[in-house]
């Protein structure tokens, strides 16, 4: 027999994560098996397969067919469908679809759960999904693979304790994974890759509109490409597109790996923005995550949001055109710490724009960064502040062990900031040129402990 477990996902502790879990595990009454070979009829195969689903239970496929059907499975409430190593394909014709979905979108559907099997889909239609559930109390997708949807791998919208794990999504037109206005999810350990744009931005997984206390973890998202006037990226926190517009809130990303395997890609990293009407998205922290030759604009980027903590993250080099390791813009209290940066093409660090409140950069490595502009620091910190500002700069360290000529400052503020900290941070990036540390005197500062033996050091 069949069996389907999954682990308790992995927790990342801080003082506003409220979930302890995503979806909890539910028992399903009764176990009923589909035992019916693939007809050439997609019709025929959609009246069978439906038919043992509105019995509820956990329905287990016992063959390894390929199913074409031309209507959407929907799957009640109390029920569990195992697809095995059977494969259900959306025919050609089948017009806007979401393949497999919840039978009642109205009135909502509770303790959904769908594994194993592989969904792929013959349509060309731009907006259609291969998995898609909507209104859905308790719901987990996992250890599916899903091929070439010409949208969405998996979207799940206006859903309570969501649990998206150990799918393996390859080739989609928008985002591997989406999810809009869900509260306390998990998306972990899910393996996607092959977006090409020809139905959105493509990222690997897109976290938008009015999500709450979404955990991003332990996914490995690579080789998505840029097309049709549109950009991709690795995860995306946003909340610009769909209606109606929200900020997000709560959203944790910690250990993924996205890279490009290569430099004809432009994806982005990890990129969080706030929405349109200015509502900035709050509590985010991103840490543990490593990302290599990506970033069109920067690994990280930081744009519009409240309360971050950037850290423990790990950025080597970027992908094409000239982008930064991580980039802080328009944002508020936030804290950059313990981060390695190598190789960014310009600035390891760089905030700019109205930032304001209170910023900390403390601990990072920067190294060999500036190959794509001339006259690059380290660390630079260029933003015109409206109203009073803290800003510490601290125990950071900025080295160029490869040389790069066009690395020729430390760490640079440009900044219109009421108070600052420059202390214990230590610059050797080489070169007669060189400026360890440049700055703007501002009110008040202090600056202490600082190392460097370039021309311009403190």
């Amino acid at each position: 027999m069949l069996s389907y477990s999954i682990a308790s996902p992995a927790r990342a502790v801080g003082f506003y994560l409220k979930p302890r879990s995503a979806a909890p595990t539910h028992s399903f009454s009764g176990i009923s098996y589909f035992d019916d070979p693939a007809s050439e009829s997609a019709a025929v195969n959609v009246a069978r397969i439906q038919a043992k689903l509105d019995a509820g239970g956990t329905v287990i496929f016992t063959r390894s067919d390929n199913y074409v059907i031309n209507a959407n499975l929907e799957i009640p409430s109390n029920t569990h469908l195992i697809l095995g190593s059977a494969t259900i394909t959306g025919a050609t014709g089948s017009g806007d679809r979401r393949l497999i979905t919840n039978s009642d979108w109205v009135g909502g559907n509770s303790n959904v759960r769908l594994s194993g099997g592989t969904v792929t889909t013959l349509e060309t239609a731009s907006t259609s999904r291969l998995v898609g559930f909507y209104n859905v109390r308790h719901l987990t997708v996992e250890n599916m693979t899903l091929l070439n949807s010409e949208i969405h791998g998996i979207e799940v919208d206006d859903s309570f304790r969501v649990t998206l794990s150990d799918n393996t999504i390859t080739g989609y037109g928008d985002d591997g994974i989406t999810l809009h206005r869900c509260t306390r999810g998990v998306v972990t350990r899910n393996i996607i890759s092959g977006g090409d744009c020809s139905g959105g931005g493509s990222h690997g997984v897109e976290i938008e509109d009015g999500n709450r206390w979404i955990q991003v973890t332990h996914n490995t998202i690579f080789d998505n490409i840029d097309g049709s006037g549109r950009f991709a990226g690795g995860i995306l926190v946003d909340s610009n597109s769909s209606e109606p517009q929200e900020a997000n809130h709560g959203i944790t990303i910690a250990y993924n790996n996205v890279y490009n395997s290569s430099t004809n890609t432009s994806l982005n990293g990890i990129t969080v923005n706030n929405d349109n009407a200015g509502d900035l998205s709050t509590n985010i922290r991103i840490y543990g995550n490593t990302i290599t030759n990506a970033g069109r604009t920067a690994a990280i980027r930081v744009d519009g949001t409240r309360f971050v903590s950037v850290y423990d993250n790990t950025v080597v080099g970027n992908s094409s055109g000239g982008s930064y390791g991580i980039y802080f813009k328009d944002s508020d209290f936030f804290n950059i710490r313990d981060n390695n940066v190598s190789q960014s093409l310009k600035q390891g660090i760089y905030v700019d724009g109205d930032t304001c409140a209170e910023f900390n950069i403390s601990a990072n490595t920067v190294d060999s960064c500036g190959s794509a502009q001339a006259l690059t620091d380290g660390i630079k910190v260029q933003a015109t502040v409206a109203r009073e500002c803290y800003m510490t700069i601290s125990s950071n360290a900025i080295t160029n062990t490869l040389s790069v000529a066009n690395m020729t400052k430390g760490i640079n503020i440009n900044a219109n900031i009421d108070y600052w900290t420059l202390e214990d941070n230590s610059v050797n990036v080489g070169g007669t040129a060189a400026n360890a540390y440049v700055y703007t005197v501002p009110t008040h500062y202090t600056i202490s402990n600082n190392t460097g033996g370039e021309a311009g050091d403190l």
